[in-house]
């Protein structure tokens, strides 16, 4: 992987800006530990071939000055870690709340002004070192060595902190319960009536045992009715809920769907489970085939919201 890193190397005895330069644009280095792995014998080559008489002696001092410095790199870097680290790591141990506290001094020739300065770090990535702090961050000022206000701040912040915390896991746990038993809903059943006054329904499903072909006359009135039932939480009665009902017709021949009537809509009173819903069509238009009639209906209300979903055998329509 190539280095991208960039350091001065102008800290080096002896290297300047052109100097830097060429380092860079000739043998392509652009940092201490680039320069502190290379060869002396490759920068002596290159510095003659440029024309340019520098002694070894001071090409191993610029090799052995840019190792010291990539070592003090390394061990800046090495404890800026270490500082934005938790200070407790193990046994389950982690911060929910840092501060950084801050005594400045101020001088203006003889006189000196003192102030303590407190910043809130929300956040872990702003748990780091105090001269990388962002200006945005959540802080207080106090003129002199202060103690006991600094104290009353930070405790005041901590105090909301944990009532936040608190909260959202009140908030969780009500949300939780809320979604955790949803009501379930299910078409038992799917009848045609013809006539609509029909005594002797034709019954297209009940709980999977389905007839087969049965027939209607597709321009003589009919109506398509379906029973669905609610079920609630366990050992808990089914509220009271809002419901859609929608009946579909596809024509298995030519694949086109079409929807009887609007939709059904009405209120499923608190305790009751079962309802039922019908659509009518006194001057139907349905042209001979074989159909299936889909019904589709929707619950909605405490504690959330359902589908339920049934599809008919093939219905001959003459």
């Amino acid at each position: 992987m190539v280095d991208k890193k960039v350091d001065d190397l102008t800290r080096i005895k002896g290297i300047g800006p052109s100097r830097q330069k060429w380092f860079g644009e000739v043998l392509g280095v652009n940092s201490f530990e680039q320069l502190a792995n290379l060869s002396p014998d490759i920068i002596e080559s290159g510095l003659k071939e440029e024309g340019r008489i520098i002694s070894r002696n001071t090409i191993e001092e610029w090799i052995a000055e840019a190792a010291k410095l990539a070592d003090e790199d390394r061990s800046s870097s090495e404890r800026k870690k270490e500082i934005s680290k938790p200070a407790i790591q193990n046994n389950g141990w982690h911060p929910f709340a840092s501060f950084v506290v801050e005594f400045q001094e101020h001088r203006n020739g003889n006189e000196r002004e003192l102030r303590t300065t407190v910043h809130h770090m929300e956040t872990a990535e702003e748990q780091t070192l105090v001269h990388e702090m962002e200006e945005d961050t959540e802080g207080k000022v106090w003129p002199g060595l202060e103690n006991k206000q600094l104290c009353e701040w930070m405790a005041e912040r901590l105090d909301i902190k944990l009532r936040e915390s608190s909260e959202a896991k009140q908030s969780v746990r009500k949300k939780t319960a809320a979604t955790a038993t949803p009501l379930h809903i299910e078409i038992n059943q799917i009848r045609i009536l013809q006539p609509l006054d029909s005594e002797t329904p034709i019954d297209l499903g009940r709980g999977g045992a389905f007839r087969l072909h049965p027939v209607i006359k597709g321009r003589e009135p009919f109506a398509v009715e379906a029973i669905f039932s609610v079920e609630g939480p366990a050992n808990g009665s089914v509220p009271s809920v809002k419901y859609e009902a929608r009946f579909y017709m596809e024509n298995l021949d030519t694949g086109e769907e079409r929807q009887l009537d609007d939709v059904c809509r009405g209120v499923l009173p608190r305790g009751e489970t079962s309802c039922k819903v019908e659509v009518e069509l006194e001057n139907p238009s349905i042209p001979p085939g074989f159909y299936h009639i889909t019904t589709v209906v929707t619950i909605s209300g405490k504690p959330g919201r359902s589908m339920g979903y049934l599809r008919s055998p093939q219905l001959h329509v003459l």
